[in-house]
């Protein structure tokens, strides 16, 4: 198996129930946290992974104070739906007018651990 930190734990925009973020050690992962548009957690590109928790096998939990260091975010809030947030503008070229829209999307929280509290954010665990 691989090993991963735990970044993120809920729902997903794309699939039902409860899913396990990981950020791999390793560059063998498919995402950055962030799918179809979603940013879920913060993790280098190609380290992403997401898992449900009967397809992990969790380790040592870490300290309180280990996790507060490295998970991000660190709430115990339920999973938020995004919301976007459109700034709309116009540039003018000589002949045309392009729209440009940016969205931003605001931050997912993650529970603090899975339902059953196998899992939490920050701990070690092999995918």
């Amino acid at each position: 198996g691989k090993q991963g930190i735990v970044r993120y734990i809920g729902g997903l925009m794309f699939a039902a129930g409860e899913w396990i973020g990981l950020e791999l050690m390793e560059a063998i992962g498919i995402h950055d946290g962030s799918v179809l548009g979603v940013r879920y957690f913060e993790c280098a590109p190609k380290h992403g992974v997401f898992a449900q928790t009967a397809r992990l096998e969790a380790e040592a939990r870490p300290s309180s104070t280990q996790a507060v260091a490295v998970a991000t975010p660190v709430a115990s809030a339920p999973v938020l739906a995004p919301m976007l947030v459109g700034d709309v503008s116009r540039e003018e070229d000589e002949d045309n007018v392009e729209e440009v829209e940016e969205l931003e999307l605001a931050a997912i929280t993650s529970q603090s651990e899975t339902t059953d509290g196998s899992i939490s954010l920050g701990q070690t665990v092999t995918w």
